[in-house]
């Protein structure tokens, strides 16, 4: 398992295109959260999606997800496993 350096969590304000939960933070690995391209995982439907330049947050595609599955298979697991953990929360809790 990889080690977790220089996060640093951001107050800036997301919203969730799919369900519209505002997410009020984020972990970056370059100090200053996180940058166009990175990964989001909505904490409340577990839509993964990339982060913008003005920091919203786009959906990933079914397509765009099958391409990195197989480009980037390891980043792809991590991944599904956060989207999986949010999804039993979300049973557990019923949020």
């Amino acid at each position: 398992m990889a080690e977790v350096k220089n996060y640093k969590v951001t107050s800036e304000m997301v919203t969730c295109k799919k369900c519209g939960y505002v997410i009020n933070g984020a972990l970056g690995d370059n100090g200053e959260g996180p940058k166009k391209g990175d990964f989001s995982v909505c904490g409340k439907c577990a839509t993964i999606g990339r982060y913008n330049e003005d920091f919203s947050v786009t959906p990933m595609s079914e397509g765009a997800l099958e391409i990195m599955s197989e480009a980037d298979p390891e980043g792809y697991e991590a991944i599904q496993k956060i989207v999986g953990i949010i999804k039993k929360l979300a049973m557990k809790f019923k949020i």
